[in-house]
């Protein structure tokens, strides 16, 4: 077998006998005693080295590093491992808790593998925490009590024991992908404390979404949420697929507002205006004819009036004709501009009907 790099022994108290157990999986148990793990879903603090044969003896467990372990089968280079019900090392199950990589194999069960923890310093488990991780396999957390909690991913930051400042990043979730040489960054989530927090129950945090563009490897800031806002960064444009579309507001319920106007629910439909009026008739009249002032007529009394006195009321005749044509023109270019606006009022009218049906269809009115 290689040389081991031994992870350190730490010493802890056997809660049973464990003569048996060398190089096998152990739990720490509520009494803070070390138990032989024995059930698929336990969550091992790490290999015993040692053999204690009675509960209350020193048990030296190794939780870092490199150990032996017995496998529990044929365990190739590279396996992740978990424990199986006897306390040996099985290639790590769906819902198993994943302790490390096998780095020296193991031909059968029974034989002694040697495998490399996940964790450098603490294990994981329950709130314990750690230092670091490497791990190229998925990790899962499961929760398997019957109640409404679940399993927590905590990030804690304090200024060497002092109050966090605004702008300091609390926690961040970075996400690399291998250039050939190197990991380079495409996205990040970063939360940040917002502004100025108090001593206490003040706490201000954002969350900020990073993207790298194209031709680059600097991440560039997307949109972030703080304090009841969704800000876009500059030059962010939403874009929307063509296949089902996109709703904004759900339901008519929904109270929404436009360049900080007060958020509203969807306003009812205006009404549709009223049909304006046909175009009128055309004027029409009758040409007067010139008075003739050389052929008197028999006027009302029965008499002939005299050629000068027949000469003026021609005349007066004349003027009066002359006025009425003007007139006549007048009023017929009136109705010309009359049918002209009314044509302009019928066409606003459609054009009126679409932008309503348009609201609608958006739903920015109610339907009529």
């Amino acid at each position: 077998m290689a040389n081991v790099k031994y992870g350190t022994e730490i010493p802890y108290e056997a809660g049973e006998d464990l003569s048996s157990a060398q190089y096998k999986f152990l739990t720490l148990e509520s009494d803070g005693q070390l138990d032989l793990a024995d059930a698929t879903t336990d969550e091992p603090i790490g290999v015993l080295q040692n053999a204690p044969d009675t509960a209350g003896k020193e048990a030296r467990v190794v939780k870092g590093g490199q150990t032996k372990v017995v496998a529990g089968e044929a365990l190739a280079v590279n396996t992740i491992v978990s424990t199986d019900a006897s306390g040996q090392a099985v290639a790590c199950p769906a819902g198993s808790w994943p302790c490390g990589r096998v780095v020296v194999a193991a031909g059968a069960s029974g034989d002694l593998a040697v495998i490399e923890f996940f964790y450098a310093s603490e294990e994981i488990g329950g709130s314990d925490t750690f230092s670091a991780i490497a791990c190229t396999g998925d990790i899962t957390s499961t929760d398997s009590a019957a109640d409404a909690d679940c399993n927590d991913l905590i990030f804690q930051k304090n200024r060497a024991t002092a109050i966090v400042e605004s702008g300091d990043d609390l926690g961040k979730i970075d996400f690399q992908g291998y250039n050939g040489s190197s990991y380079d960054s495409a996205a990040q989530i970063i939360a940040e404390v917002n502004t100025a927090p108090g001593a206490t129950t003040d706490m201000p945090g954002r969350l900020v979404f990073y993207c790298t563009p194209d031709g680059s490897a600097t991440p560039g800031e997307v949109f972030r949420i703080a304090d009841g806002l969704l800000t876009l960064a500059d030059s962010v444009d939403i874009v929307i697929n063509t296949t089902t579309g996109t709703k904004i507001g759900t339901a008519t319920g929904q109270k929404i507002g436009f360049w900080n106007a007060t958020p509203v629910v969807q306003p009812s439909h205006n009404a549709d205006p009223a049909a304006t009026a046909s175009d009128p008739d055309a004027l029409t009249a009758t040409a007067i004819a010139a008075a003739d002032a050389t052929t008197p007529g028999t006027g009302a009394d029965g008499t002939t009036p005299s050629g000068a006195e027949y000469t003026t009321c021609a005349n007066l005749a004349n003027e009066l004709k002359t006025d009425y044509t003007a007139l006549l023109a007048d009023v017929t270019s009136i109705r010309t501009q009359l049918v002209a606006l009314i044509d302009d009022v019928q066409a606003n009218n459609s054009a009126i009907d679409a932008i309503n049906a348009d609201m609608a269809t958006l739903g920015l009115t109610a339907a009529a």
